[in-house]
């Protein structure tokens, strides 16, 4: 049977809305870990001189992996 892992990532200035948003789901069954893992990304910028790197910092949730999530998956991906 399929089944869909969902992984949501927000900037840390919206450190709330993640926050929020893990505890409802964690209340609701669908994550085990109430703490968001922190991601660092650096990418180029478009303007190498002035700013060689652009570094991002984002929290990342994923959630347990849900054969009942499967019409959201199919609602983006054909």
């Amino acid at each position: 049977m399929d089944s869909v892992r969902f992984s949501i990532e927000q900037d840390v200035k919206n450190s709330a809305y993640i926050h929020h948003l893990i505890i409802i789901l964690h209340e609701l069954g669908y994550c085990f870990n109430v703490i968001p893992k922190l991601i660092i990304k650096s990418e180029s910028s478009v303007d190498k001189r002035l700013y060689p790197i652009i570094t991002r910092d984002n929290y990342r949730l994923t959630i347990y992996s849900f054969a009942s999530l499967f019409w959201i998956y199919n609602s983006f991906y054909k």
